[in-house]
């Protein structure tokens, strides 16, 4: 039987939602995130949008990721990615304002295995 696994965690940042939720697109995490290095498969230059393609590689795997929800007025973004052979799940990101002009940014991810 193959495990069924689910994560979930939110972090608090300094910053006004609109300069943080685009740091969870895969351009903006070129910036904090390091050698996360996508290629932009669909469209080719990389904006976010619902129905984009990319992959990023990780030593010996290639994961391919395609968004299935991009909604930049709700800040939330969903992806599916599929290392062949080995893994298949989501991720999902979803912004709010905080009281003090930071962002909450919640992070859930589901996977098999």
């Amino acid at each position: 039987m193959t495990n069924h696994l689910e994560r979930s965690h939110s972090i608090v940042l300094s910053g006004p939602i609109d300069r943080v939720f685009p740091l969870f697109t895969p351009t903006g995490e070129t910036l904090w995130v390091d050698g996360w290095d996508p290629e932009f498969l669909h469209p080719q230059d990389g904006e976010t949008r619902q129905g984009m393609v990319f992959r990023t590689a990780h030593g010996d795997e290639t994961t391919l990721w395609a968004c299935t929800d991009w909604d930049p007025v709700a800040h939330r973004i969903r992806y599916v990615r599929v290392t062949p052979d080995t893994r298949f799940g989501f991720v999902e990101v979803a912004c709010r304002p905080t009281a003090d002009g930071g962002t909450e940014a919640s992070i859930a991810t589901r996977s098999l295995p």
